[in-house]
């Protein structure tokens, strides 16, 4: 389904063979977007200072977890002025698994506090997405489609012709929202609300010079 918003601009009112007018059309199509299959959690572990990236590993293991998933490491100062380390790792995991995933982070959060009072984990969903390529916007069919508009728009004046294209502008492009969810969240709700909430659109904006016949 192609919508279309128009906006006419002519640089003059008055029309004559020396005054330059021309006339832009914003082409807007909406566009199919696949589908989600995979949520990204994301994984922090608060460790003493002297703790190394091997311990961190070692202990996370059992939820998948390996250095390629690591993305930052920092130290901090905790409540009670403790200098301390902050592991956080990105974790993808299937959108079908996700409930497995979830509940493996759990069991693992209470396992560490029982091990260990200095370590402490927390974790999240970050976003729902699709793992496959996001389609391009189909600019020859937004060409076309802004071309016809602007001579919908000039066949009332017997006057004018559309002319050359003056200016070619891409819009947003194809754009999606993507859920946030926090820790708090139960494994149930969060599989029960992930649906797909995206506003897949592709815009082109066209500058044509309009001629006027003589």
């Amino acid at each position: 389904m192609t919508r279309t918003f128009l906006a006419l601009f002519l640089l003059s009112a008055c029309l004559s063979a020396q005054t330059e007018t021309s006339l832009t059309v914003t082409s807007t199509l909406s566009i199919s977007l696949p589908p989600p299959d995979q949520a990204l959690l994301s994984i922090t572990v608060t460790t003493p200072l002297n703790t190394g990236l091997d311990d961190v590993l070692t202990a996370l293991a059992s939820a998948g977890i390996t250095a390629s998933n690591l993305s930052t490491v920092s130290s901090q100062t905790n409540q009670t002025n403790t200098v301390i380390l902050q592991w956080t790792f990105w974790l993808p995991v299937p959108l079908a698994t996700l409930k497995t995933s979830l509940n493996a982070l759990l069991a693992l959060q209470q396992s560490l506090g029982q091990q260990n009072s200095a370590w402490t984990l927390t974790y999240y969903v970050q976003q729902v997405q699709s793992s496959a390529a996001t389609p391009p916007c189909p600019t020859a069919e937004l060409l076309s489609d802004a071309q016809a508009q602007a001579q919908k728009l000039v066949s009332a004046s017997p006057a004018l012709s559309v002319g050359p294209i003056l200016a070619l502008s891409d819009g947003t492009g194809v754009t999606m929202a993507i859920y946030t969810y926090g820790v708090q969240a139960p494994v149930d709700f969060l599989l029960g609300t992930a649906a797909f909430a995206s506003t897949p659109a592709c815009t082109l904006t066209v500058k044509f010079a309009l001629q006027r016949y003589q």
